[in-house]
């Protein structure tokens, strides 16, 4: 978002041509469980455990280099 980095003063938030491509792609009618088995985190825990969720991260992009995509890591169950 724009108004985050402004504040912060990080040159971040917009898709123009030059700028990091950094964002999400995401799947806004997918459901899935929280599992422990699936937390990235270094901490097993959440007050999400067991509860089915919609919307899903596919990818995470950083500097236009896809850094996490969710839907190959094997601990991420649908």
């Amino acid at each position: 978002a724009v108004n985050p980095a402004r504040i912060l003063g990080v040159p971040k938030g917009s898709l123009s041509a030059g700028a990091a491509a950094d964002l999400i792609v995401i799947a806004p009618q997918e459901s899935w469980k929280v599992e422990k088995a699936g937390l990235v985190s270094q901490s097993k825990n959440s007050a999400f455990l067991g509860q089915t969720l919609s919307g899903r991260v596919e990818t995470t992009l950083c500097s236009g280099k896809i850094a996490f995509p969710f839907k190959n890591h094997a601990r991420c169950k649908k």
